[in-house]
């Protein structure tokens, strides 16, 4: 039985739907876990060419509420999408076992509506908003997973064979295109669920059809949530609004829709409410094996990115080189003891630098208006201490990099890099330290909470050329 995908092994089945399924994997090249979704590809070559159009879109994309894409593995039947994995339950999950406070509702709508405004740049549409698709990670924070849905057309009965009767909107029944709007049609739809503990529409599709063909809808549960003390009516209203049967109708983009929910995140923090993190902790998946098999399409396993690597050597090899085997071998000792000797020569020194992550403090509403993450941070900082210093080794919580030269010697002491980051409503502070005693070179700098990531890109130069200066 093929347990790989290329170069991923298959560890367990996590999900299984009408459009394919997803397993964890792992990725040993790089030591990580993997989630890999396995889909069919659609017939015909101008279908196949939108499908991976919209995977290297959604590849693009780098926003920590939105799940990240590493790799596309394309066979002649079978597209397999390799992502970050997301350790902890989905909304759909959540949602059958327990009534989620006003916070964590709001939490994970302004989330979402963020992760569609980070799409909505890039011209992509979701189309599949459903419970589902909406992780929740072990630290509390909200992953949307599945972008793309929109690329292959799609009938009612192709949602409803999908699993996505929860997200369709008027104009999947219309057959009429979709955009934004179709997305925030489906986040209100969400909202509805998750306000009330009802859909707001029939989950069968003649039902369903009918009734989001309407020109206005009865919302009878959103009417009775409402009427109860302490819920704020100006939710009901925005959520009224995202299900207008006519997009013209509905809002035109994210915008109004971030501002309204950050506005009643931060009413509602006053509340003694708890917390989505608390709340979804009792139901996190368990991180263990299965016993059920693993289905993986012997296409995947046939040839693996190793060997496939190795066969096009081979190939060139072949194609290049002297016929003679006298000839190839001089050859192949030429270039093995010239390659030893640009090893040699070339070698960085192995000065080593730990960078310490000492303080992140991100306030709840700077988290709906950032537009980088902690490890994007760190990822920023060790890029621009690789590039002021050649052959640097990093350690701590900056990535791992890899040297060349003597690996049995003994390293010398890592010299230390504080990192602090802390973000209020509207500014966040950075500061770098170098080294442990106070003041030695240490700079700090004041961003806006919003600032773009190349803002954040050329602070982080500027503070890493102060700390480190040229010797």
């Amino acid at each position: 039985m093929n347990t790989t995908v290329g170069p991923y092994e298959l560890v367990r089945l996590i999900a299984s739907g009408g459009q394919g399924q997803v397993y964890l994997g792992y990725d040993a090249r790089l030591c990580r876990q993997v989630a890999i979704k396995i889909r069919p590809l659609p017939e015909g070559r101008a279908m196949r060419r939108t499908v991976m159009r919209e995977a290297r879109l959604v590849a693009s994309l780098n926003d920590e509420r939105i799940v990240k894409i590493f790799d596309v593995i394309e066979t002649p039947a079978h597209l397999a999408l390799v992502m970050a994995y997301v350790p902890g339950t989905d909304l759909e999950h959540l949602l059958g076992h327990v009534s989620l406070s006003l916070a964590s509702t709001l939490k994970l709508a302004c989330d979402v509506a963020v992760a569609l405004a980070a799409a909505s740049q890039i011209g992509l549409v979701h189309g599949d908003i459903k419970a589902s698709n909406v992780l929740v990670s072990e630290a509390g924070g909200i992953c949307l997973a599945d972008f793309g849905t929109a690329a292959i057309p799609s009938s009612p009965e192709a949602a409803l064979a999908g699993g996505s009767l929860s997200a369709l909107a008027p104009e999947h029944v219309l057959g009429e295109p979709v955009d934004l709007r179709t997305d925030l049609f489906a986040l209100g739809r969400l909202l509805h669920r998750m306000l009330t503990g009802e859909h707001a529409f029939p989950m069968t599709l003649q039902a369903a059809e009918r009734a989001l063909a309407a020109s206005r809808y009865e919302l009878p549960a959103l009417t009775e949530w409402e009427s109860h003390s302490g819920h704020p009516p100006a939710l009901a209203a925005l959520v009224r609004r995202l299900l207008q049967a006519e997009p013209a109708r509905r809002p035109q983009d994210t915008h109004l829709v971030r501002r309204e929910l950050r506005t009643l995140r931060l009413e509602c923090s006053l509340l003694s409410e708890p917390g989505l993190q608390a709340q979804a902790a009792p139901y996190f998946r368990p991180e263990s094996a299965t016993e059920e098999p693993l289905d993986i399409p012997d296409e995947f396993g046939q040839i693996s990115g190793r060997r496939r690597a190795g066969m096009e050597l081979r190939s060139l090899w072949r194609q290049r080189m002297p016929v003679s085997g006298a000839a190839r071998a001089a050859l192949a000792l030429m270039l093995v003891g010239g390659m030893a000797g640009i090893m040699w020569w070339t070698r960085p020194a192995q000065s080593v630098i730990e960078v310490d992550l000492a303080d992140i403090e991100i306030s709840p509403s700077a988290v709906s208006v950032l537009r980088v993450t902690a490890d994007d941070v760190l990822g920023l900082v060790s890029r621009e201490l690789e590039q002021r210093l050649p052959g640097v080794r990093l350690l701590g919580a900056a990535r791992p990099s890899v040297i060349y030269g003597d690996g049995d010697l003994p390293l010398p002491a890592a010299a230390k890099l504080s990192v602090q980051l802390r973000c209020g409503d509207d500014f966040c502070l950075l500061v770098m330290q170098r080294g442990l005693l106070p003041g030695e070179h240490r700079v700090q700098r004041l961003l806006v909470a919003d600032a773009a990531p190349e803002r954040w890109s050329d602070e982080i130069r500027q503070m890493v050329v102060a700390v480190y200066p040229a010797e």
